[in-house]
């Protein structure tokens, strides 16, 4: 039977891949029913006549593409016919976007919203209303003038078809709109899914990430409520002009919040907060005020002053990083470079629409595109990252369980036990009360050493500085002045792997000096100094030759593994420096900045 294994990575991948090719499948088959399956039944009606504006005498032959208009006017007039005979019951729908409306039909009213401007799709049901029929249609706004861009829009998105038929052409029209505004809230709403689930996990950097997945979900909803066609869902256009807002002002915070990750400097960051809540607050005091007078009069200003806080974040976030010097790696860079293509997007959208009252859409959606498939992309390679390197710290793991149960063997040894038992036993006839002391000292030595089993960080040096001396003490009795031992203990203030002394120590003692006839001496030092505690291990024993690697065995196994356990659990160094002939010298570097729990500050940035 075969055995399947899919680690994350493989998944990942893969739940990225089928998205993609679900987005690209659904686009396909909504093209093919667009050619194929639909025959759409929508006619587009034309007013055919002349205008005037502002209650003037002088009209103007009616051409939507090139209009004779002021930059300002309150009101327009519109004289002409329809260029097609509406002969069947539909409706005609109109896009109205900030005017208020009446149409006329042979002096019979036959449309009337002239109580409020909204941005909607209205209609009206003519009755056998024929293309040589007068029509007379006045358009005014309760803003501060008309936007040319709102007149266009009325003269060319007028159709005579029932509302499904309507639903169908828009659709069609903004197809791949509504495919991007739905991945983009997705992978936000991925990444928020992916923040709560790992905030709470040791070592796992999940700053700006909550922003950024909110960033994403309010920028795609605010995409995804265009009016073009949103409004034949929703006719609640006081519900959608409160929602379009607060997603529009969530963008903007969390844009704002988003770029705080890359303010270094505490002062800017204070800033930053303080603009932050202020701008929270003034969203606030506006969604109550719109909510008790129910109009958007204010709308233009409020977002003005988003404009002007966006600007001062960006100018903050760019001082900080290119005049600060500071570095920002590969794929913070990234992410960096597509927020500030996102907000650059988001600034033109606002002045374009202060000054022609309508959004261009396109670029703050492309925009937002290209930074949710970065944020997307870069969220799915840092979760590959921290899987492999999870993968690797349990291979670590398990590698340092293996090292510690050799590493206690290794001290341990047959001939060391057997050779220790015999010193004590010969003791017992000669001196009885020196053999009490052995035993004590041998017994604290091996439990020392089945502690060390247990232990999953540093230790007090001090407790391994005792566990050293019972081991010198044993083999003091053993070898007598073959063994000078000399401590120089300026400092025990500080921790260090277990068994990390003494595995240097008993090296010196089996490989440096026992080889020689006439014994040698031990020295070990400890020594602090600004940044770090310095321990010396040296010997005058036999030596070695540094420049040729050490040979397989226990004693290789010890020094190897010790030297990883300084690195990992302090940070450390370990350097040994050896001549044969004149001794070895091993030095230990534990450095003392210290983060909480046992886990060293890593230099690596």
């Amino acid at each position: 039977m075969i055995k399947l294994n899919f680690d994350k990575r493989f998944l990942n991948i893969f739940f990225f891949s089928f998205t993609v090719v679900l987005i690209i499948v659904t686009g396909i088959v909504l093209y093919k029913g667009k050619t194929r399956g639909f025959e759409f039944h929508c006619n587009n009606l034309e007013i055919e006549g002349s205008y005037t504006y502002d209650g003037g005498h002088t009209y103007y032959t009616l051409n939507p593409k090139s209009l004779v208009l002021p930059s300002k006017y309150d009101d327009i007039v519109i004289l002409g016919h329809f260029n097609k005979d509406l002969v069947d019951k539909r409706p005609v729908y109109m896009f109205i976007q900030g005017l208020k409306v009446r149409i006329y039909v042979n002096g019979k009213i036959v449309f009337d919203q002239t109580n409020i401007s909204e941005d909607t799709w209205a209609y009206f049901e003519p009755v056998n209303v024929k293309a040589t029929d007068d029509i007379k249609i006045e358009l005014s706004t309760d803003k501060s003038y008309i936007y040319n861009v709102h007149f266009r829009q009325f003269l060319q998105r007028m159709y005579q078809a029932d509302r499904y038929e309507l639903i169908r052409e828009m659709l069609s029209h903004y197809m791949l709109h509504m495919l991007v505004c739905p991945a983009i809230t997705i992978m936000g709403i991925s990444i928020l899914i992916y923040w709560a689930c790992f905030r709470g996990v040791r070592d796992y950097n999940s700053v700006g990430l909550r922003s950024c997945g909110i960033l994403m979900i309010s920028g795609g909803l605010t995409c995804y409520l265009d009016y073009n066609y949103i409004t034949l869902f929703l006719r609640n256009i006081y519900f959608l002009n409160f929602l379009n807002f607060l997603t529009q002002a969530m963008l903007v915070i969390f844009m704002v919040s988003y770029m705080k990750r890359y303010v270094a400097i505490e002062e800017s960051q204070r800033r930053m907060n303080t603009i932050i809540v202020t701008m929270v607050t003034f969203t606030a005091i506006y969604m109550v005020r719109f909510a008790l007078k129910d109009n958007l009069t204010e709308f233009d200003w409020m977002f003005m002053s988003f404009v002007i806080a966006v600007l001062v974040m960006l100018f903050i976030g760019l001082r900080d990083v290119y005049k600060e010097g500071l570095v920002i790696p590969i794929h913070s860079r990234i992410a960096f470079d597509t927020l500030i293509l996102l907000v650059s997007g988001f600034i033109i959208e606002i002045i374009y629409f202060v000054i022609t009252g309508a959004y261009i859409v396109r670029v703050i959606e492309v925009c937002l595109l290209v930074f949710s498939v970065a944020q997307y992309y870069l969220l799915v390679s840092s979760n590959v990252e921290n899987y492999q390197k999870a993968k690797r710290a349990q291979e670590l793991e398990n590698e340092l369980v293996q090292n510690k149960i050799k590493l206690m063997l290794g001290q341990i040894q047959p001939h060391f036990l057997y050779n220790a038992i015999g010193t004590i036993r010969a003791l017992c006839t000669k001196d009885p009360k020196e053999a009490r002391n052995a035993l004590d000292y041998f017994a604290k030595f091996l439990r020392a050493n089945m502690d060390s089993l247990t232990e999953e960080g540093c230790i007090p040096f001090e407790k391994e500085l005792d566990h050293v001396k019972s081991y010198l003490y044993i083999e003091k009795l053993r070898f007598g002045e073959l063994l000078d031992i000399e401590f120089d203990i300026k400092t025990t203030n500080f921790e260090c792997p277990p068994l990390m002394l003494q595995t240097i120590v008993e090296n010196a003692v089996k490989h440096g000096l026992m080889p020689k006839k006439e014994g040698g001496k031990i020295e070990i030092s400890t020594i602090e100094t600004q940044n770090c505690y310095e321990i010396k291990v040296t010997d005058n024993g036999v030596g070695f030759d540094t420049s040729k690697p050490l040979e397989e065995g226990r004693s290789h196994v010890g020094v190897d593994n010790t030297r990883q356990r300084v690195v990992a659990l302090c940070q450390g160094t370990m350097n040994i420096g050896s001549r044969v002939g004149n001794g070895t010298t091993v030095t230990i570097i534990i450095p003392k900045a210290k983060m909480p729990g046992g886990v060293y500050e890593s230099n690596i940035g």
